[in-house]
């Protein structure tokens, strides 16, 4: 029994120390979050204090959150845009009073173990990064405050010197806190006239045929390579420039539906024309991607 209560009470201690991020923190009531980020199922989001907050949450308690600064909202009607340099990023979060000093490590997939960003292990924040994740340039997209037990916590550290020379850049950094420009997508993608909305229907037909005749010609190439060794080291670069690309060719697409969704009241015939080759791209994908994953690939 005592072992059980000390186990308990360990728990407690872990996320009563927990970092925090404006009033929020891992371990804390559902209930006692700001009203702004309203919940559904077993999230909850909302901006709050200029930045776009989502929470994950566990048995009515805060289990993780992040700040969003590049993204969409869960049902993609918000669209987040302010990428911040990552020694900006560490300088907001890391370097919070009252925290411990930082220790840096890299931020790894847990089933490939491919780098996506840095974590502070002491304090137990993460940083997603696009672009080299030790470059204090860097931009963050978003920062993760993990539960005291998640398995990114373990990770390689950085060496003394480059985690060292991390943080002083970081310490340097401005401290100006600039409101995360939040937008709503539906506003973005809808157009005061129709010759505006016909533009704007070709460009973006233009981009997401690009972007999925690249990821068809990668689909190729990696279904090629699973086929003789999917270990090999070309095998392993295409596999990562396709899911990069596949994921960019499925967020163009659904920008493409939203501009096609926004403004039906101006096409003629003509223009619903230009939806025609997208569409056909996209059942391919579609079809070849589940091909490609019934031989092993992961898409994620």
């Amino acid at each position: 029994m005592w072992l059980r209560l000390l186990v308990v009470f360990l728990v407690f201690l872990g996320n009563a120390f927990a970092a925090s991020y404006k009033g929020i923190r891992v371990g804390q009531n559902i209930t006692d979050l700001p009203e702004q980020i309203r919940c559904e199922a077993v999230y909850c989001e909302g901006k709050y204090k200029g930045d776009w907050i989502l929470v994950s949450e566990l048995g009515g308690k805060v289990l993780m959150f992040d700040v969003v600064y590049v993204g969409t909202s869960l049902d993609e009607e918000i669209t987040i845009s302010h990428a911040l340099p990552l020694a900006k990023a560490i300088r907001l979060h890391s370097l919070q009073p009252g925290l411990s000093p930082p220790v840096m490590g890299l931020a790894t997939r847990v089933d490939d173990h491919r780098v996506y960003g840095i974590v502070d292990t002491a304090n137990a924040i993460s940083y997603h990064v696009t672009g080299p994740p030790t470059n204090p340039d860097s931009m963050v997209s978003e920062v993760s405050y993990l539960s005291p037990d998640a398995p990114l916590l373990r990770a390689e550290l950085l060496p003394a010197s480059q985690s060292s020379k991390l943080i002083a850049t970081a310490q340097r950094a401005s401290t100006d806190d600039t409101e995360t420009a939040i937008s709503s997508t539906n506003d973005l993608l809808t157009f005061s006239s129709a010759r505006e909305a016909r533009e704007k229907l070709e460009e973006q037909s233009d981009v997401v045929i690009g972007k999925g005749r690249k990821t068809l010609a990668l689909i190729r190439e990696v279904s090629t390579w699973y086929e003789v060794d999917e270990n090999h080291p070309e095998a392993k670069e295409k596999g990562e420039q396709l899911r990069q690309f596949f994921s960019q060719f499925k967020s163009e697409w659904g920008t493409l539906l939203r501009i096609y969704d926004n403004n039906k009241q101006r096409w003629r015939n003509s223009d619903l024309e230009k939806m025609d080759e997208p569409l056909a791209l996209n059942k391919e994908i579609d079809s070849k991607k589940r091909q490609l994953e019934a031989m092993g690939f992961d898409f994620h």
